[in-house]
């Protein structure tokens, strides 16, 4: 009797390496014939996608204002679903929570599934005061998170505290934590004196604190320019911000009304500039409001590490990133309102090289925990 062939159809909205290295990871495997990935876009960094991953483009993410996610998510749940029903109703199914819709797919089809959760939701939600904790729709979604999780073959996530928010919904022994990793041939310490992206600005000179990914309205950035102000007549010192989002015509109008020669805005830069661009970093900032702490992990953190940074965290007393930070001698975390904290901090290690030496040291053998192998865990 002929087997049947067995087919598993990754859905994720974006597509960063990370998700590529999972699927690349059970295309080598050779667990399943038919590999598919149906996303709204790819971004390769380094990874591609394997010659025999099958690539379904959807409904790319557009997170411009909160209706322009609701709406990408939705075209891309409806996709997904007519996806799953009319060409892969026997596949077994790899959901990740972009869009966060992807949760209730198996409400609506029979096949196997696994979830990985890389942001919590509706806690999100909630934490940005979007949706109220006792209104109907956070008590739907809570309801379909018990039944999804509960049905899923195997739930997978990113860190301990992400690890405890899920226990409200499955049972803990059920999570599976799987840390994030970084591509060291990608994200490398780079000299100033050779750094293509320092030299084309004629900033090779300076000591760099960047801020580089989503200036979304969840990230406590402005102070950034609250430092940076008190920090005016330092010219060595440059505050750099790579990257877009709503907050972003925020932190330019601020500068501006400051007066201030001592930051530089700049877009998200493009994947070849990229890894000059964040080696140019000798601190990198990672902000988490007071909401969101435990609800996500940023993947840029292992990326400074792997450049070898310093971290500089702004996060709420306690939370677990901080923590990782100050246990590990990576650098340091500040609550949003430490601002001369923050600044004495800085100068501090741009005062003193053998001390930030050290750190970016710490930062960099640290980095040697996260690599792609980890990709190999989502594979069972």
């Amino acid at each position: 009797m002929k087997r049947k062939k067995k087919q598993i159809v990754f859905i994720n909205q974006s597509s960063g390496y990370m998700m590529l290295d999972i699927c690349n990871a059970f295309v080598e495997s050779r667990k399943y014939d038919t590999f598919v990935l149906q996303t709204g876009s790819i971004h390769i960094r380094p990874t591609k996608p394997h010659p025999e991953l099958k690539v379904i483009k959807s409904k790319r993410y557009n997170k411009k204002n909160n209706f322009s996610r609701i709406i990408s998510w939705t075209i891309s749940f409806i996709h997904s679903l007519l996806l799953i029903w009319f060409r892969f109703p026997k596949a077994e199914l790899f959901l990740v929570s972009n869009p966060p819709f992807n949760i209730f797919l198996p409400l609506f089809c029979k096949n196997n599934y696994s979830v990985l959760i890389f942001d919590i939701y509706p806690d999100i939600l909630i934490g940005q005061k979007i949706l109220q904790r006792k209104s109907f729709f956070v008590k739907l979604w809570s309801y379909v998170n018990r039944k999804v999780m509960n049905k899923a073959q195997h739930i997978f996530t990113i860190s301990e505290g992400m690890k405890y928010i899920l226990s409200q919904y499955v049972d803990n022994e059920k999570i599976e934590v799987n840390d994030i990793w970084v591509h060291g041939d990608f994200f490398r310490p780079i000299e100033k004196s050779i750094n293509p992206f320092l030299l084309s600005m004629n900033i090779d000179d300076k000591f760099v604190v960047q801020y580089s990914g989503n200036m979304g309205i969840t990230h406590d950035i402005e102070i950034i320019v609250d430092v940076a102000e008190k920090m005016k007549e330092r010219s060595d010192i440059l505050f750099l911000f790579v990257g877009e989002g709503e907050k972003k015509r925020l932190i330019e109008e601020k500068i501006g009304i400051l007066g201030l020669n001592n930051c530089l805005v700049l877009p998200l830069q493009t994947g070849d500039i990229l890894p000059y661009a964040m080696g140019a970093a000798d601190i990198g900032i990672i902000s988490l409001d007071s909401n969101s702490a435990s609800l996500s992990l940023p993947s840029k953190t292992f990326s400074y590490l792997a450049i070898g940074a310093v971290l500089l965290c702004i996060a709420p007393n306690g939370s677990q990133l901080g923590n990782m930070v100050k246990k590990n001698l990576l650098g340091e975390s500040f609550e949003k309102t430490q601002i001369n904290e923050i600044g004495e901090y800085i100068i501090s290690l741009a005062d003193n090289k053998e001390k930030t030496g050290t750190i970016k040291n710490n930062a960099l053998r640290f980095s040697l925990k996260y690599t792609p192998s980890n990709a190999q865990k989502y594979v069972k």
